[in-house]
């Protein structure tokens, strides 16, 4: 209960707060049905369906922001980088390319998340070797969409990364949240 005294927020911003250290710091969390009383319909509410479900769902618009951000850098990288390589063969001109990118993007990500969006208590060693374990899962996967999309059926390569980051975003979500910061638990 002293850990959750020091969350922050207010009222229902709070109640995900709570829900998410719980779950990040590995408690068990059971779910006790409740009644519910409304009284005169409920007037006495202060709930506002977008300031409140704005608080509610910081946690992953901090992470979609963080994922722009990383995903902004790895984009023009990859363009940079890929015209920068043009007098190879394609594949390896585009391996060197997404790898180089996703190093950089994703050392900056790691630092945003670490900091702002998952906030682990475990040490910056320990969290970094899990990121840069599904770091080397989620690049492999990028580059073999990527490999299918550009050289196997031809798409150009900016609409390709456009659609591989949106099919992997929801993946590193998970993950991160999961397995990357997760809190000791107590």
């Amino acid at each position: 209960m002293r850990k959750f005294v020091q969350i922050s927020g207010d009222r229902y911003e709070y109640e995900i707060n709570e829900l998410l250290e719980a779950a990040q710091s590995n408690m068990d969390i059971i779910e006790v049905p409740i009644e519910t009383v409304y009284i005169d319909e409920n007037k006495s509410s202060h709930f506002n369906k977008f300031r409140d479900s704005f608080r509610i769902y910081m946690c992953i618009l901090k992470f979609a922001c963080s994922s722009l951000i990383a995903f902004g850098v790895d984009y023009v990288l990859v363009l940079l980088i890929s015209a920068m390589t043009k007098f190879l063969p394609p594949r390896p001109s585009l391996l060197i390319s997404v790898v180089c990118a996703r190093i950089i993007s994703g050392t900056v990500n790691f630092m945003i998340n670490r900091k702002l969006v998952f906030k682990g208590d475990e040490s910056r060693g320990a969290a970094f070797g899990k990121y840069a374990l599904l770091a080397l899962v989620i690049l492999g996967l990028n580059f073999l969409l990527m490999d299918l999309l550009t050289l196997r059926l031809g798409w150009a390569l900016a609409p390709s990364k456009l659609l591989v980051e949106a099919s992997l975003f929801t993946l590193s979500f998970l993950m991160q949240s999961k397995l990357v910061y997760r809190k000791q638990k107590k």
